[in-house]
């Protein structure tokens, strides 16, 4: 699809506002996906970020040397679906601490970006420690640190989005949790990026006051600090109608999987069933899906559903329960636990409660 000029400028003035701190120091990435610093004399010009667009050359961008107007979790890994399961944890890592307007688009070859951007420059060292906190609070193990990086330093870059990434060949577009890290086309992450909101910084500096506080010693004390965290409403997507409603129509297209597995395991959370047959009702779940809705391995999914029961449980994730929702009966629930795991007491095998 062609796009007028004027629209293009409309973007690349958006690039410059939410990415760009200074024009001296880029990346470029050429054919092959090699890197190269562009010479001193070159400074960053808007036909650059034309060609970046257009899929013909790929920019990155540095902080300043002391502050910066946007931080990134790259996040990096040669599985693919581990890269999905840490940037699900991220991103609602985030959501609890009321942070809802953060980005992720596709690297293009193996993992994908968290972004926040800022109403003003705030310093690298305070943006670091916040993306330290937010690791800790999305419970990332410490081995998994060299693969969740923050950028940008002033001498490490990033990658911008919505351009191709010279290696793969791939479209480095934007995404959506609720929608699988489907990546977005063209038009449609250009769209969705003209639409991107900036954070209060004030809201980053609060949580990392001082680097030695007791905030990033005790995660514990630091999440329960937050009201926002303590009043933290779930999503509406949430629901305990929405989550019904996908376990008896199942996946309807693809990159539903994960998400899907979010949703089921909240639901099992809410009414109280076991771990072990939490995981055994999604996986005969999933059995019964469209197998071209999905392409993982079973054992690959059966992996993910443990991760996912593990965090949405260890978290009390649950679900919201709507007026409309009130009309969902003990009985129904039942019905489903007994539909998977055959005509044994609910007591003893399936722990379900009547929460209504």
């Amino acid at each position: 699809m062609e796009f007028s000029e004027e629209y293009l400028k409309k973007i690349i003035d958006k690039m410059f506002d939410l990415y760009l701190i200074q024009h001296k120091r880029y990346l470029m990435q050429f054919k092959g996906g090699e890197y190269k610093q562009n010479r001193p004399e070159n400074p960053l010009k808007r036909y650059h970020l034309h060609k970046h667009l257009k899929g013909e050359r790929t920019i990155g961008t540095f902080a300043r040397t002391y502050v910066t107007k946007f931080l990134c979790f790259d996040v990096d890994f040669s599985d693919l679906e581990v890269a999905k399961w840490v940037t699900y944890k991220i991103g609602n890592s985030l959501d609890q601490l009321g942070l809802h307007h953060y980005y992720v688009s596709f690297s293009g070859k193996k993992g994908y970006h968290v972004e926040l951007f800022l109403d003003k420059f705030i310093p690298t060292e305070r943006a670091h420690q916040f993306y330290l906190f937010i690791l800790r609070a999305a419970g990332i193990p410490s081995h998994f640190s060299g693969k969740v990086e923050y950028r940008p330093f002033a001498t490490q870059g990033v990658k911008l989005p919505l351009g191709t990434h010279q290696g793969t060949g791939n479209f480095c577009g934007f995404c959506s949790l609720s929608n699988g890290l489907r990546v977005m086309d063209r038009n449609e992450s250009f769209s969705y990026f003209l639409e991107i909101e900036k954070i209060d910084t004030e809201r980053i500096l609060s949580i990392v006051v001082d680097e030695d506080s007791s905030e990033l010693r005790d995660m514990e004390n630091a999440i329960s600090s937050h009201n926002s965290l303590i009043n933290y409403e779930q999503s509406g997507n949430y629901s305990v109608e929405g989550a019904l409603e996908l376990y008896h129509n199942g996946l309807s297209q693809s990159s539903q999987r994960h998400a899907s597995f979010m949703l089921l395991a909240r639901l099992m959370n809410h009414n109280q069933v076991c771990k072990e047959k939490a995981i055994e009702v999604i996986m005969e779940w999933l059995d019964k899906q469209d197998q071209r809705f999905y392409r993982s391995k079973r054992d690959v999914c059966l992996k993910d559903a443990e991760n996912v029961v593990d965090f949405v449980y260890s978290n009390n994730l649950t679900l919201a329960v709507a007026e409309r929702d009130l009309t969902v009966s003990f009985r129904e629930i039942n019905a489903i636990m007994r539909h998977c795991l055959g005509e044994k007491s609910e007591k003893a095998n399936v722990c379900v409660i009547d929460s209504f």
